[in-house]
């Protein structure tokens, strides 16, 4: 039967495709869980804070997630702009 190794090299690959798969949708769910300390954020979530997966509360200031110690958030764009 020499079709035999062929349909395990196929059932092998299936399995690696699977497997990489299901890594890259864990990947995704992590990412989803939310900001992390130093990760970069856009204007419009300035201001926006949040709690990252150690329980640490995170600001957005200055288009990056920082420690929240109840400081004003700074977006040096919008405030440099005349009023």
């Amino acid at each position: 039967m020499s079709f035999a190794p062929r349909r395990l090299t196929a059932t092998a690959l299936l399995g690696l495709a699977l497997a990489g798969g299901a890594a890259t949708v864990g990947a995704a769910t992590a990412q989803a869980a939310g900001p992390g300390l130093g990760d970069s954020c856009i204007g419009a979530e300035v201001g926006k804070r949040a709690v990252t997966a150690d329980g640490t509360r995170i600001l957005c200031s200055e288009y990056r997630w920082v420690v929240d110690h109840g400081q004003r958030p700074s977006h040096s764009w919008a405030d440099d702009q005349p009023r």
